[in-house]
C-alpha cells in the first residue's frame, strides 16, 4: 500500500501508526477480558494520611487487582465498601481510631477512598492494578505479546487496512490465519499459570468481622 511518493501513497506511517495502535488497544482489552491481568500487573505504594479518605490513582489506572493494607510489619488484603454501608463506615470514624484493620476501599472516580478514613500517617496502601495500554509513538517502542500473541494485534491491523482499500479477497486470506490466531489466544490467555489454575475464593468475610459489633440484617461484623 505504500509506494515511493509519500503524496500517493494509500496509508502513509502515520496511519500504520494508528492502525497498529487500535488493534494493540483491542489485543490488550482481550488478554484483560481473559483474566490475563497478571501479564501488564503494576503496583504503586500510597502513603496514608491523619484524616484524610480519598487518594488520587496512578495516572495510568485501568483496573484494580489487589487493595493491601500495611504498617510495615502486618498486611491486610482490604474488601470493598458499598454505598450502603457509607453511611455506618462515616459513623464509626465518629466512634473508633480508624485504625488499618478496619478499613475497606472503593474505586470512585480517579481516586481510591478508604473507609473509615485513615487517621495515622504511619501506614500504607499498596494498589495492585492493571495499567492502561500507552500509544507507540517513536520506531523503538515495543509490545509484549507474550509468546507471539502480537501477531493478532498485527493481523488485525493488515485486515483493516485491506478491507479499507477494498481488497476484500487478500483480507479474507488474512481473515482465515487471524481465525487461528484467535482460537489460540482464546485457549491460552487465560491459562498462564497452568500448574495452580484460580479457585473459587470467599469474597464475603474478608476484614469485615473485627468491627467492633454485630450487625444483623446482613451478617457483617463491624
Amino acid at each position: 500500500m505504500e509506494t515511493s511518493a509519500p503524496a500517493s501513497a494509500f496509508v502513509d506511517d502515520t496511519g500504520l501508526d494508528r492502525a497498529i495502535n487500535r488493534s494493540l488497544r483491542q489485543l490488550y482489552n482481550k488478554l484483560v477480558l481473559k483474566r490475563g491481568a497478571d501479564f501488564y500487573a503494576a503496583e504503586k505504594t500510597i502513603a496514608s494520611e491523619a484524616g484524610r479518605a480519598s487518594y488520587p490513582l496512578p495516572a495510568d489506572f485501568f483496573q484494580c487487582i489487589e487493595v493491601i493494607a500495611s504498617d510495615g510489619n502486618f498486611y491486610r488484603s482490604l474488601p470493598q465498601w458499598g454505598y450502603k454501608d457509607l453511611a455506618e463506615l462515616k459513623r464509626l470514624e465518629t466512634l473508633t481510631s480508624g485504625q488499618m484493620w478496619q478499613w475497606a476501599y472503593r474505586i470512585v472516580a480517579d481516586a481510591i477512598e478508604i473507609r473509615p478514613q485513615p487517621q495515622s500517617a504511619s501506614n500504607e496502601i499498596i494498589l495492585r492494578y492493571v495499567p492502561t495500554l500507552p500509544e507507540m509513538t517513536n520506531p523503538n517502542d515495543k509490545f509484549d505479546g507474550f509468546n507471539g500473541f502480537e501477531d493478532w494485534a498485527c493481523y488485525t491491523a493488515a485486515i483493516d487496512l485491506l478491507n479499507k482499500e477494498e481488497s476484500f479477497e487478500q483480507a479474507a486470506a488474512l481473515t482465515a490465519v487471524f481465525a487461528r490466531l484467535d482460537r489460540q489466544l482464546n485457549d491460552l490467555a487465560g491459562t498462564r499459570d497452568a500448574g495452580r489454575p484460580q479457585k473459587v475464593q470467599d469474597t464475603r468475610k474478608t476484614g469485615w468481622w473485627r468491627r467492633g459489633r454485630y450487625r444483623r440484617r446482613n451478617s457483617w461484623y463491624w
